[in-house]
């Protein structure tokens, strides 16, 4: 039964990753197809080989495995936990298939734009930004735990025990109300889009967009490093280098007229990011848990491909029969209080037990719950792809890019964390770039 259930995960993962492949060739849907390939390389293909491993880390000794013995209810909680990732793989087949059929052909233009390119919805989340953020970066930093706990950040620890009790000392400074929320939206959101802007505008001078990036850097890194974890700092040099490579290599189109093959981009692209986010992993592991070069490689791979999925499987554990369904609220999204709840009815320790936009669906309404949250993931990925539509291709390309590092928060949180943690980005730049005021190239 488990190496049947498991075959047909593995058949529905590999149709899954065929369809988006072939949507993204088609150019029918990008960021539906990227969340697509992230979900089933990081989590589905995860809960295929789950049960057959011994998930042993470095970092994590004697990790607790809900599957290690699929033995009578064990057998139905990893049964339903599949069904969960069918149902998703449903729902991204079925509207792959919409976005194929209904494709409208794309934009055939680059942008060399003489004017201003932010139209009104974009000047006025340029205010919004400027006041918000300034708010509250005052209230966090200066009337709040921020600057406290910026001083006496450390990033060298000496082992993972060392390193994870810094990080818990750190939360137990951090109370509702101080705009920590506030800034992480600000740091994860509007900082990058500002930087996106200036990328994708006409500038003169290198010098000044080098300077806006590195002003816009500075300031995602204050919250980023004084939360005390890995990956808000991995996630703000992925999508700050993205913007810098991009923006500069548009400017160089711009004055040389110079047409971009997007197919040819993409594939070297993409290769680049994953290339540069496993240097940054590594390196990370190396830095903030002391381990060895050797050690800190399967410790990326196990946090990136097997702890996710281990992790999700307390929630399916715990809920229904230890813990009553959470209800719809719940389901969309969720807090630190349950977390450490979930964690210490499934395994007796109480630890930040993280999991997917599935895990907290289905502790909110069951299948219904996974239905609901992984449908609100869907549709906001889709609507992106329809927006993106007749867009010129620097806005399409930087809009996607910087869309990925974001999708590793939907393997880890809810449909609100990804949203509020790097989501936002490509909404507001398709939204705020108009193309009335673009002079187009065709391509040959």
């Amino acid at each position: 039964m488990v190496l049947l259930a498991a075959f047909v995960l593995l058949i529905s993962s590999i149709c899954v990753l065929l369809m988006a492949l072939f949507a993204i060739r088609r150019e029918s849907s990008l960021f539906l197809s990227w969340g697509a390939i992230a979900f089933v390389s990081l989590d589905s293909l995860g809960l295929v080989i789950l049960p057959f491993l011994n998930l042993n880390l470095p970092y994590l000794q004697d990790t607790y495995v809900v599957y290690e013995k699929l033995d009578g209810r064990i057998m139905s909680v990893y049964i339903n936990h599949i069904f969960s990732h069918f149902v998703i793989h449903v729902f991204v087949a079925l509207v792959l298939l919409a976005l194929v059929v209904l494709n409208v052909k794309r934009s055939n233009f680059f942008m060399i734009n003489k004017t201003s390119s932010v139209n009104f919805f974009g000047r006025l989340v340029l205010v919004l930004v400027g006041f918000f953020g300034s708010y509250f970066f005052f209230k966090y930093f200066i009337f709040g735990p921020g600057l406290k706990l910026l001083v006496a950040v450390r990033i060298f620890f000496s082992n993972p025990i060392e390193a994870v009790t810094a990080r818990s000392l750190a939360w137990n400074l951090i109370k509702p109300g101080q705009g920590s929320f506030g800034v992480s939206v600000v740091s994860y959101n509007f900082l990058p889009f500002l930087a996106v802007l200036v990328a994708l505008s006409n500038y003169k001078s290198k010098r000044f967009f080098v300077l806006c990036w590195m002003a816009f850097l500075v300031l995602s890194l204050l919250f980023a490093l004084q939360t005390y974890q890995k990956a808000p700092l991995a996630f703000v040099v992925l999508i700050y280098t993205i913007i810098l490579y991009l923006g500069i290599r548009f400017n160089k189109m711009r004055k040389n007229l110079y047409i971009m093959d997007e197919g040819k981009s993409n594939n070297k692209f993409v290769i680049i990011v994953f290339v540069l986010g496993v240097i940054l992993g590594v390196g990370l592991y190396v830095v903030n848990f002391g381990l060895s070069f050797k050690n800190s490689i399967l410790s990326l791979f196990g946090r990136i491909f097997l702890v996710p999925v281990n992790t999700e499987s307390f929630w399916f554990l715990v809920y229904p029969e230890f813990h009553e369904f959470l209800g719809l609220k719940r389901a969309i999204h969720t807090n630190m209080d349950v977390i450490r709840t979930t964690a210490y009815l499934a395994t007796g320790d109480i630890f930040s037990a993280n999991a997917s936009f599935v895990a907290t669906g289905w502790s909110g309404l069951g299948f219904w719950g996974v239905a609901i949250s992984g449908g609100l993931v869907i549709f906001y990925l889709a609507l992106l792809d329809i927006l993106i539509r007749n867009k010129p291709v620097s806005v399409r390309m930087i809009s996607v890019y910087t869309t990925l590092p974001a999708l590793f928060f939907l393997v880890s949180g809810t449909f609100a964390d990804f949203v509020f943690k790097g989501g936002l980005v490509p909404l507001l730049v398709l939204l705020s770039v108009g193309t009335k005021k673009y002079k187009s190239c065709l391509r040959k």
